[in-house]
């Protein structure tokens, strides 16, 4: 899947050789059903409580933000962005 992907690119870009083995296709899996979000941990603090997973992925929507205008370890430029915000509700409260 996708990170599979990233680790074979920055791999690669360290002058490492590297092969991707998949069982299926590529992308098949977890990257194939992901709701196809960039989020920086709310949605693993939606308890209220900060957890280590929500801290550990907070700076990632500035990371992906970098890689997706070029500017980040993986060049995305030309990838197609469907939406530049993610909407995110819960059926009961946060806190």
């Amino acid at each position: 899947g996708i990170a599979g992907l990233w680790l074979h690119h920055r791999l690669r870009q360290q002058g490492v050789n590297s092969v991707l083995l998949e069982r299926q296709a590529i992308g098949q899996g977890q990257t194939f059903s992901a709701q196809g979000i960039i989020h920086g941990g709310t949605k693993y603090a939606l308890n209220g409580i900060l957890s280590s997973a929500s801290q550990a992925i907070g700076d990632m929507p500035d990371r992906w933000t970098r890689c997706l205008t070029g500017q980040g370890d993986v060049d995305l430029s030309a990838a197609k962005i469907l939406s530049p915000h993610q909407y995110l509700w819960s059926s009961t409260r946060l806190s």
